[in-house]
């Protein structure tokens, strides 16, 4: 069963197929907006990219797992992909990401847009090559797993909104 199909049983009372048709005819609206996230781990540590959008202080400098929109005609799983290969310039990820192909560990809801979230572990050999692309991040870094797990022991200001919206669903947080 799809995401968009468990999204359509939980929101019975829209209609898709005309919302659908209505924005391939105007252009004007989009019935459903997807956000791929992947949580990549690397020996028991959680790994992130530390986001540039100046213009944002919310956000700026501030870490959040890889991923973003997913644009109109791809698939969750695409727009993971494409992110991660705008997102990360050696390759590493994305190139991972699509011989695992994983599943979508879980998707819901935040401000309007359903996050399709993904998991993939790199190893200790993959972590250091990483290079975060300077025009999103202004770096990579992690944080060890065990953080989430002891309460009050994690500083929420290291993180983007959505970033913790996205731990309260998981449960991390």
């Amino acid at each position: 069963m799809s995401i968009f199909s468990n999204y359509q049983k939980s929101h019975k009372n829209v209609d898709f197929e005309n919302k659908r048709n209505l924005y391939n005819m105007t252009n004007e609206i989009d019935a459903i907006k997807y956000v791929s996230k992947i949580i990549i781990i690397c020996k028991k540590q959680y790994v992130f990219s530390i986001k540039k959008s100046p213009l944002r202080p919310f956000k700026d400098k501030r870490l959040e797992f890889f991923g973003g929109n997913v644009d109109q005609g791809e698939t969750p799983f695409e727009g993971l992909i494409r992110e991660l290969q705008e997102e990360e310039m050696t390759g590493i990820l994305a190139e991972k990401a699509k011989a695992l192909k994983p599943e979508p560990l879980k998707s819901f809801e935040v401000d309007g847009k359903i996050q399709c979230i993904y998991q993939m572990e790199i190893t200790t050999d993959e972590y250091p090559k990483l290079k975060a692309h300077p025009d999103e991040s202004y770096g990579i870094r992690s944080l060890p797993q065990k953080i989430f797990e002891l309460p009050r022991t994690i500083d929420l200001e290291l993180f983007t909104p959505k970033t913790i919206k996205i731990f309260q669903n998981m449960g991390l947080i």
